[in-house]
């Protein structure tokens, strides 16, 4: 179903034509601003991008500082040890070897870590407690 925002009135409409309120922030800054509720949504989805950007950029900036293009950590280079050398023997040569080097190992750990990041939400809509229901999407 297509979600689709109509200018005029600032308000959502799925695809069965039921139209839903927008939050009550986009609305007091419409009215204040004079901008329909359906640009104010536009203008604060693009702050909010700058805002992950301007975050994510010198993180990326502070940590390739830190390593060079090898991956050894700047303050090691005398020693040339790599950061996460002794994590990586101990996972493929250690008591975890059998499982690491076997095939399925990357596809099983990425599988293992989404169904792990997704699973605090999925507890949240089935016990869909009053304070969560505020966070909901529908």
């Amino acid at each position: 179903m297509a979600t689709i925002i109509d200018p005029q009135s600032g308000t959502i409409k799925d695809g069965k034509n039921a139209s839903k309120p927008e939050p009550e922030f986009l609305r007091r800054v419409a009215r204040k601003t004079g901008i329909s509720e359906a640009y104010v949504a536009y203008i604060a989805s693009f702050y909010l991008t700058l805002l992950i950007c301007a975050i994510l950029v010198p993180t990326g900036i502070l940590v390739g500082m830190a390593f060079d293009a090898t991956g050894v950590r700047v303050s090691q280079q005398n020693s040339g040890e790599l950061l996460l050398q002794s994590a990586w023997n101990y996972l493929t040569k250690g008591w975890l070897a059998d499982y690491t080097n076997h095939a399925v190992f990357p596809g099983a750990l990425s599988i293992l870590w989404y169904f792990l990041s997704v699973l605090p939400c999925a507890i949240l809509d089935i016990l869909s407690p009053k304070w969560a229901s505020s966070f909901k999407i529908q």
